[in-house]
C-alpha cells in the first residue's frame, strides 16, 4: 500500500494507493542489479556519499540528510528554492524520486529496516543517532526523521515529491513509498520538519 499526499491551493488530500508486490527489473532496465560489478559505469562518489548502483550505471546520495554530518541536527524549514541552492552550492542537485526510492529500498527492495525507523520524539535526531534506522547500503535516516525535497527528474522538472515521512508523520506513514506531491504553483511550500539530501 503507498500513500501519496497532494498539495493544492492549500489543501492536502491523502491518496492510498494499493500496489501490486513490486517486481525488480532485471540489468538494463534501470533499477537494480545484483552486484557492482555487472554495471557498465559507476561513478566515483565524494566520501560524504554513499553509491548507489542502479540499472547499467548508478547515482551517488549523501550519507546524511543535509547538513550531512553525522552528529549534528538536521537542516529544517528548507522551502524548495533554499534546498534546489543547498545542493547547488556543493555542486550537486536534488534526488530524483527515482533515485530516493532506489536508496531507501536497498538492492533487493526489502526495505525491512524501516520498521526502527519510526521516530517517537517531536523533533528531529540528530544526524545518524538512530544507527538502526540505515539502508542496506548505509543511508542514514531516509525515513522518521525529517521529509525530504526530490524531483521529478524531467527538465524543468514538473513536479517535486516530500520523501520519507518525518518525526511528525503518523506511524505507520513512515516508509519509502510515503510521499507528498508538490504541484505546480505551490514551489514556496515548507514545513518545520522538511529538509533535504542531495545526489549526483
Amino acid at each position: 500500500m503507498r500513500r501519496i499526499a497532494l498539495i493544492a491551493g492549500g489543501v492536502v488530500t491523502l491518496l492510498v494507493l494499493f500496489q501490486l508486490p513490486i517486481l525488480l527489473p532485471r540489468l538494463g532496465d534501470g533499477l537494480i542489479s545484483s552486484s557492482p560489478a555487472e554495471h557498465l559505469s559507476l561513478p566515483e562518489c565524494p566520501d560524504d556519499m554513499i553509491l548507489i548502483p542502479n540499472g547499467p550505471g548508478g547515482f551517488c546520495i549523501d550519507r546524511f540528510e543535509a547538513p550531512n554530518v553525522e552528529g549534528d541536527q538536521p537542516l529544517t524549514g528548507l522551502g524548495l528554492q533554499q534546498a534546489l541552492e543547498y545542493c547547488a552550492a556543493k555542486g550537486r542537485r536534488l534526488c530524483t524520486e527515482g533515485e530516493w526510492y532506489r536508496a531507501c529500498v536497498g538492492p533487493d527492495g526489502g526495505a525491512s529496516y524501516l520498521a526502527d525507523c519510526v521516530n517517537p520524539n517531536l523533533e528531529p535526531a540528530a544526524l545518524g543517532e538512530r544507527t538502526v534506522c540505515r539502508s542496506p547500503e548505509g543511508v542514514a535516516d531516509l525515513s522518521g526523521n525529517v521529509l525530504e525535497w526530490t524531483s521529478d527528474g524531467q527538465q524543468p522538472p514538473q513536479a517535486y515529491f516530500l520523501k520519507g515521512g518525518s518525526y511528525l508523520t503518523p506511524d505507520g506513514y513512515t516508509s519509502c513509498g510515503y510521499q507528498v506531491v508538490i504541484l505546480p504553483g505551490q514551489d514556496d511550500f515548507s514545513r518545520p520538519d522538511l529538509g533535504v539530501r542531495c545526489c549526483m
